[in-house]
């Protein structure tokens, strides 16, 4: 009788084993299929997730946005857009003697660290941000240290640009965070004090923030973006989900964001000023990779 129980004992525990291995298999299996299905349907997916998004999001009490036109000619195909009417950061080459030169580095054994080097300051001196240290640029030399960092301290920084005198956008990945979304702050001088607008920017090496000073507008625009929405695997095959408008006038001289504008509006790539409104430009146009036309550009008044 006890070896029965025994063996009953142990049939039991192989059963429960077995039940428990397969779970973990049937577990894998689905995320494997769901992995697999997702990137077979991911057009399909992206499109329902489009049609049911919206395409104006108020921001700011008293705004209004309205459609004045869409029927315009396509717009160009275009995969690296600019940054609008003014230049963000590029980047160069430290020496480890302070040398600052044109190009990026080529081989891993090449000494120089790359840096990004803000030209034009929007009234501010010319800057080389080294990490989270920032400099000042002096003809080519790293000159004294201006500030750095520190709240959040960065792993890494992607876009750096002048919006106005004395505010600078940056794009970073924060050095603790624990996801891998990239976020986008506002810098104010002389202190650096950081300010976060986003925790979920566009990727700013396909589509960095755009900055806009319209012909008769008291002020700057800023265009960011934010989200994405993927039709395909490689190439040219994303859009932002939302491109937002942000001004920074006499009124908002810290920036406020005004409306975002849904993909399905169109992605916002020009900001002009007419009859005392904001007239955006944009293109709804799917990815190169989604495999259609190009379509009517649309645009919007904002007032």
């Amino acid at each position: 009788m006890r070896n029965i129980s025994m063996w009953q004992k142990g049939t039991k525990m192989l059963t429960i084993l077995g039940w428990f291995f397969g779970v973990i298999l049937l577990l894998v299996v689905t995320g494997v299929v769901v992995i697999f299905g997702s990137m077979i349907f991911q057009k399909q997916i992206t499109t329902v997730q489009l049609k049911l998004s919206p395409e104006v999001i108020l921001l700011l009490d008293g705004i209004q946005v309205t459609e004045i036109s869409d029927k315009e000619q396509p717009l160009p195909y275009e995969y690296r857009p600019g940054t609008g009417d003014v230049p963000a950061a590029k980047e160069m080459l430290l020496s480890d003697d302070g040398k600052i030169e044109e190009g990026q580095r080529t081989h891993d054994g090449d000494p120089r660290k790359e840096v990004h080097v803000l030209l034009n300051g929007q009234g501010s001196p010319p800057f080389v941000f080294k990490g989270n240290d920032v400099y000042r640029f002096d003809n080519y030399r790293l000159g004294e240290q201006l500030g750095a960092f520190t709240s959040p301290a960065f792993r890494h920084i992607g876009h750096v640009a002048a919006v106005a005198n004395n505010i600078l956008l940056v794009q970073g990945n924060p050095a603790l965070a624990t996801n891998k979304k990239h976020h986008l702050y506002q810098v104010s001088l002389p202190d650096f004090r950081q300010k976060e607008i986003t925790e979920d920017s566009y990727y700013v090496f396909l589509r960095p923030p755009m900055v806009f000073t319209p012909a008769g507008f008291n002020g700057v625009v800023v265009v960011y973006y934010t989200g994405d929405y993927s039709f395909a695997l490689g190439g040219d095959a994303s859009r932002p989900k939302y491109s937002v408008i942000r001004i920074y006038t006499k009124n908002y001289p810290e920036g406020q964001d005004v409306t975002k504008l849904g993909f399905k509006a169109g992605t916002v790539v020009n900001v002009s000023w007419r009859n005392d409104a904001l007239i955006l430009q944009a293109d709804p146009s799917l990815p190169a990779m989604a495999d259609k036309p190009r379509v009517a550009a649309r645009v919007w008044r904002v007032v």
